[in-house]
């Protein structure tokens, strides 16, 4: 195990790697799987020590604070392209459930910042950045500025839509996207995806007819993913000539995501966090009984085969959610916890312990999420 008391942090070369009308929410993780197969084999010391180490608090910090113009460029552009396709009272058949926007809290950025430094630390040829510049960090992490679009239904006519609109931004210099990526489960048939391949490719056209000379091409990515997931994610530059250099060099990411896998994203992506050894809510003990009641069920030793287990039902779970039918808009906007695909429904019966029931586990989440809300109300008064 690398021994990270050698590391001096302040004295790390410079490199540059490679790479509101609307609710300004918080929410989990936006980016997918890293892996269609995950690791149950404990934490990640070498993350954790890296966390300990950097001590860079202050900087992640100012990093997160600055965004705000960033984000607030962001939303404009979303409001001003998709406010149209928005369900609202007045017009509930809109696709778009709603769109959040959010700046990655200090935490989360500190967090990504060790993993990111562990990432380019264990390459063949190793490759930093000084985890103490904000220049540095900006480069560094894509997905600072974030925004999903939840979408209340798939109406491949409507989500056509939604790609000429975005591709009008793009012409006009507003929407300035870097890459495309789309992901979309192999069980799940190409009807069922949330924008067809050729308007994705005439997205792709219009971002690479305008990009400045001498810039990377734009890329479209398309995966097939075993885990289940399914998302588009577009990323954006942010930056302006008009704003000053604290404010600038922000790049962000737009998610869109049907409201069947946001769903269950919201309580597994905890899942995933816990099994790759990942803090949630950057430690927050509001999670302590989360953490200790999931990873305690994962070592049930009448259960051999869960590690696998667990992950056919993940990725079953995601196909029963997609081929859910659409709600009105009155039903997407109620609170509360949610009904998941359970055990049975999809057919892991003897498999998977009952305790590990998705709503079990939605339950418990909804409770922690309860704790956090009421106790960062008390730290902020």
């Amino acid at each position: 195990m690398l021994n990270i008391g050698f590391l001096n942090f302040n004295n790390i070369k410079k490199y540059t790697p490679a790479k509101q009308s609307f609710p300004n929410k918080s929410y989990s993780n936006l980016a997918p799987l890293k892996a269609d197969t995950v690791s149950f084999s404990g934490f990640n010391r070498l993350n954790r020590g890296l966390m300990q180490a950097l001590a860079n608090e202050e900087v992640c910090s100012e990093v997160s604070e600055n965004a705000k113009n960033a984000n607030a460029r962001l939303t404009k552009i979303l409001n001003t392209s998709l406010s149209d396709f928005t369900a609202s009272k007045s017009n509930p058949k809109g696709i778009i459930r709603d769109i959040e926007t959010r700046v990655k809290t200090p935490e989360s950025i500190k967090e990504k910042v060790a993993s990111e430094f562990e990432s380019l630390l264990s390459k063949e040829n190793p490759k930093f950045f000084n985890p103490k510049n904000s220049e540095d960090i900006k480069k560094t992490l894509g997905d600072i500025v974030g925004a999903r679009v939840v979408l209340r239904e798939i109406n491949k006519k409507e989500t056509e839509k939604i790609i000429n609109s975005l591709i009008e931004q793009v012409k006009n210099g507003s929407l300035k996207i870097t890459k495309i990526e789309s992901y979309a489960p192999s069980s799940i048939p190409e009807e069922l995806h949330y924008f067809s391949k050729k308007d994705l490719e005439r997205l792709k056209k219009a971002a690479n007819e305008v990009r400045p000379k001498g810039s990377r091409e734009v890329e479209l990515s398309i995966q097939s993913t075993k885990a289940g997931y399914m998302a588009l994610h577009i990323d954006v530059d942010l930056s302006s000539p008009d704003c000053i250099v604290k404010n600038n060099g922000y790049r962000g990411e737009i998610q869109f995501v049907g409201v069947d896998i946001e769903q269950l994203k919201e309580v597994e992506d905890f899942c995933y966090k816990i099994k790759q050894g990942k803090d949630i809510k950057g430690g927050n003990p509001a999670y302590k009984p989360f953490v200790e009641y999931f990873r305690q069920n994962l070592k049930n030793p009448d259960y051999p085969n869960l590690e696998s287990d667990f992950q056919e039902y993940t990725s079953k779970a995601y196909a029963y959610q997609r081929k859910k039918p659409a709600l009105e808009f009155e039903q997407t906007k109620k609170k509360g916890k949610k009904h998941l695909p359970t055990i049975e429904e999809c057919e892991m019966q003897g498999k998977i312990p009952p305790e590990l029931d998705f709503n079990k586990l939605e339950e418990m989440k909804y409770h922690c999420d309860k704790i956090y809300e009421n106790t960062s109300n008390l730290s902020a008064a």
